[in-house]
Formats: structure tokens, sequence, C-alpha cells
């Protein structure tokens, strides 16, 4: 069973670009596409595949991510999750346990 982890941003009024947010990912050796919710025209998926089951679902207002959800898959290394929660923190975005 997969695990959500919610990601807003720290200062909403400098919300991150979706285009940040995979710019950064990719930086960090983790490449994704991105692919539009077809049920919800402000959602996007960054999805990893291969390399990962993990997505990540954003919420997204004029180009910028105002909420992500993180649907962890367990079968990931830890170094993986690591990595996506160190890039999602320097884009500006924090987990409820982080803020």
């Amino acid at each position: 069973m997969p695990v959500d982890i919610y990601y807003t941003p720290q200062d909403k009024s400098r919300a991150p670009t979706l285009a940040d947010v995979q710019r950064t990912l990719s930086e960090s050796g983790i490449g994704c596409t991105l692919e539009p919710d077809s049920d919800a025209p402000d959602m996007q998926w960054f999805v990893f595949e291969p390399k990962s089951t993990t997505t990540i679902c954003a919420t997204v207002k004029d180009g910028r991510v105002i909420f992500a959800t993180v649907q962890s898959a367990f079968d990931d290394e830890p170094e993986f999750a690591e990595t996506l929660d160190r890039v999602l923190v320097a884009v500006g975005l924090v987990s409820e346990d982080q803020s």
C-alpha cells in the first residue's frame, strides 16, 4: 500500500513552477515526465517510470504548484525518497511534517 505525503509551498507568493520542479528533479538524477490528469485540468502527474512507481500529483494554478501529493511506493530505495524530498524542499515545497 502506498503512502501519501502532502506538500505545500513554504511561501505562497513564491510557489515553484512545474518547469522548476521538473528541471530540479532531473538535475538531481530523478528524471520524470509530466502527464496531465484527464479528469482535472488543474492537475499534472510527475511520473518516474520505469525507475519508480512513485508519482506526484501536482495541483497547479497559473503554472505554479500550489499543492503536491507524493504517492510513495514501498519498493523504492530509501535514497530515492530522500532525494525526492530534498528536491521538493529545495524548490520551496514543504511537507506537513516539516511545517
